[in-house]
C-alpha cells in the first residue's frame, strides 16, 4: 500500500496539470487514495480529453459504470471531492442512489 500511494503521488505531481491519474482514483471509487491526492492541491476542475468529465463527474458516473462499481467507495469519494471544494454538477446525474443522496445533502436536487 505504501508503495502504491508514493507512486500514485509522484503520478500525480507529475501530471498535476491533466490531473489524469486524480480522474482515475475518482473513477475507481478511491476515496482513501482520493483524499492523498487532494493533500498537494490538484485541480478539482481538471477534465480529461476524450470526454470533459471532472474528477466529480468521473466519480458519479463509475459508482454504477465503473470498473469498481460493486466494491469501490463512491459516496466517499465523492464527499471527499465535494468537501475539498469540487463543484456540484448542474445537470442532472445517473448515479447510484447513495451518491445522489451526497449529492442531495450538498445541495444538488437533480438525478435520474
Amino acid at each position: 500500500m505504501l508503495i502504491s500511494v508514493s507512486l500514485t503521488i509522484w503520478v500525480a505531481r507529475t501530471l498535476y496539470k491533466r490531473g489524469g491519474i486524480f480522474l482515475v482514483d475518482a473513477f475507481h471509487g478511491n476515496a482513501e487514495m482520493v483524499e492523498e491526492i487532494l493533500r498537494y492541491n490538484p485541480p478539482l476542475e481538471c477534465t480529461d480529453a476524450d470526454f470533459n468529465g471532472t474528477p466529480l463527474r468521473w466519480a458519479i458516473y463509475g459508482s454504477k459504470n465503473g470498473w469498481h462499481c460493486d466494491d469501490g467507495n463512491y459516496p466517499a469519494t465523492v464527499e471527499v471531492l465535494l468537501n475539498a471544494g469540487a463543484k456540484l454538477p448542474n445537470e442532472s446525474q445517473d448515479g447510484t442512489e447513495s451518491v445522489k443522496e451526497v449529492l442531495r445533502r450538498h445541495g444538488h436536487g437533480g438525478g435520474k
